[in-house]
């Protein structure tokens, strides 16, 4: 069984360029779309993560072409790595082979601005989302 969020994500005919591709930019609004509600809906446990949380890198490889025809598209994150200041996550958008991306995930108190050393940003209920290689810590 594979391990994963998977939900759907619908590509608007404005997020198409002039050859009715799906714009590059718009695919990361598609991933933006998909990974906020799994991190911070309410009834989430990591919702506490929306009080701390930034970008702070984000790559997508560009595998094909996406077109409007293949919306809605199923996206499946998983969480990769997990650091004491930060995640890293990992979306696919499918059907195979179109799109990978990834987004690291850095945390802080909101309310000091900082953390202390040894103190973890993210909940506890973050490792129950990773797919991390055997021995690796979490």
């Amino acid at each position: 069984m594979e391990v994963g969020y998977r939900t759907a994500v619908a590509a608007r005919w404005s997020d198409m360029d002039s050859f009715r591709h799906i714009n590059n930019a718009a695919v990361v609004t598609l991933l933006e779309e998909a990974r906020i509600p799994w991190l911070f809906a309410p009834e989430r446990p990591t919702a506490a993560l929306a009080d701390g949380v930034f970008l702070a890198d984000l790559r997508v490889r560009y595998r094909g072409q996406l077109v409007l025809e293949d919306s809605p598209v199923e996206v499946v994150m998983w969480i990769s790595r997990i650091r004491a200041a930060d995640f890293t996550i990992v979306a696919e958008l499918r059907p195979p082979g179109h799109r990978r991306g990834g987004a690291r995930i850095g945390g802080q108190p909101r309310a000091t601005g900082r953390r202390r050393p040894g103190e973890s940003a993210h909940p506890p209920a973050l490792a129950g989302r990773a797919r991390l290689p055997r021995g690796v810590p979490t």
